[in-house]
């Protein structure tokens, strides 16, 4: 344990210090989202609905959005990592020249989805509520992109508290407009299910101004202030951008078209397995929350480490972010197995979908495992830059392995939920061991 403290303890605690911000910004929104649901919620079912399929369908390019603007952590942070200033100014140039118009396309390709959603088979009723929201949460992806340009810059500096706290205090004012604009409090007015779209659109151009402010005045970007007139527009590191930055959006929408089909699998099975799946995931959810966390914090020290040739570092603080999500992974299976009927009847009170959540926490518990050491490969990979073969991969393990076996396990052979969730336990251990030995490969390739 001592050894393990000398050679690792300074990336433990490295490590901490910038995924803990990461891990509370994701709290905020979750927070946000659940009282987004609580307050519609009360306007009745064809509001939840509506707003539920509407986010359904934004979330989808809302993701690949900011995936498409991650790649500036990596590439930015190895010019950080090798002391290159002004190389990390020109990036951000091309992010701010890029991002906001990228946003501009996301946004007109989403806004085609109010003429898919009356096909989709769905209540008119629904559709008539829902198209106005979704064309308010389809704009507010330009302040969105414009944000976090920005705080994928402040990541690669090594800052992760920034965003946290434009997060936190956006969330905040998200709940208060929530409040004012679906109940019309104060003398505001009483919009509905349209208030919180206004709610969510106003609150991300909040912190798409904060960032721009926190740009101007805080002495960490004091150097790329005095650098921005150095710096050009330049087409070949733009393209750089896109080639990180596309197969990190795809990854993202590989993950939650392959949850949404499972969602679907279950539904064939019955109410209940749907339900009780939707809490095991909720759970997953909130550990996942930290794998991310630290995912990201990989991915910066990687890249700082990259650039500054320092390859020992940099596998030590790989495996400083394994041992740490390992840990916490092995606490979560602990907990997920020993109190696998109490935590569930926090949710739901229905005995049937106790007993089936009950079952699916135990499968739950080993499954966090592996999607904790898959979220950290990745997050490694691409602070190598190493983004393409793992999209693939995802995609393979996902798509040829993990539904594939879902849907033999859970709905051809009648396993039930269990044979669902299986398939999923399948293809993330396949997909992690074949992560790290990409991650074993690249390693070896960066020492020549």
């Amino acid at each position: 344990m001592k050894e393990l403290i000398r050679i690792y303890g300074r990336h433990y605690k490295g490590n901490l210090f910038l995924a803990f911000p990461v891990m509370m910004s994701q709290a905020g929104q979750m927070i946000v989202a659940l009282t987004d649901n609580l307050m519609v919620g009360q306007l009745g079912a064809v509001e939840l609905a509506a707003v539920a399929l509407a986010n359904n369908i934004f979330v989808i390019g809302m993701m690949f959005a900011i995936g498409l603007i991650s790649a500036i952590t990596p590439i930015a942070g190895k010019a950080i990592g090798a002391k290159d200033r002004l190389e990390s100014s020109t990036i951000l140039k091309q992010a701010v020249y890029m991002h906001p118009l990228s946003g501009v396309i996301i946004t007109g390709i989403l806004l085609c989805g109010i003429f898919i959603m009356p096909h989709m088979g769905q209540d008119p009723a629904v559709i008539k509520v829902a198209i106005p929201y979704y064309i308010i949460l389809c704009i507010s992806i330009i302040p969105l992109s414009i944000f976090f340009v920005f705080r994928q810059y402040a990541e690669a500096l090594g800052n992760t508290r920034v965003a946290m706290q434009v997060t936190l205090t956006g969330a905040v004012i998200n709940i208060g407009l929530n409040y004012l604009l679906i109940f019309g409090k104060l003398g505001f007015p009483q919009l509905g299910v349209e208030g919180a779209g206004y709610a969510t659109l106003l609150c991300r151009v909040y912190m798409s101004i904060a960032a721009i402010i926190l740009f101007f005045r805080m002495d960490l970007f004091k150097p790329d202030r005095k650098n921005w007139k150095l710096t050009k527009f330049e087409p070949i590191k733009s393209m750089h951008l896109l080639r990180i930055g596309v197969p990190i959006g795809s990854q993202y929408i590989t993950e939650m078209l392959a949850f949404s089909i499972g969602s679907f699998m279950m539904g064939w099975i019955g109410t209940n397995a749907l339900a009780a799946h939707q809490v095991v995931m909720s759970l997953v959810g909130f550990t996942y929350m930290v794998s991310a966390g630290l995912a990201s914090a990989t991915t910066i020290k990687v890249s700082h480490f990259r650039g500054q040739r320092n390859l020992k570092e940099m596998n030590r603080a790989i495996y400083a972010s394994i041992h740490m999500v390992g840990l916490f992974m092995f606490c979560s299976l602990l907990i997920f197995y020993n109190f696998r009927f109490f935590i569930p009847s926090l949710f739901i009170q229905d005995p049937a979908v106790i007993a089936i959540a009950s079952k699916l926490m135990i499968i739950a518990a080993m499954f966090q495992l592996f999607d904790g050491f898959q979220v950290n490969m990745l997050g490694a990979l691409r602070g190598m830059e190493d983004v393409r073969i793992p999209m693939i991969l995802l995609a393979i393990a996902y798509f040829a392995i993990a539904l594939p076996f879902s849907y033999l396990a859970g709905i051809a052979l009648k396993f039930g939920p269990q044979g669902v969730w299986f398939g999923y336990l399948f293809g993330l251990f396949s997909v992690s061991v074949q992560l790290f030995i990409r991650y074993k490969y690249k390693a070896k390739r960066l020492k020549v």
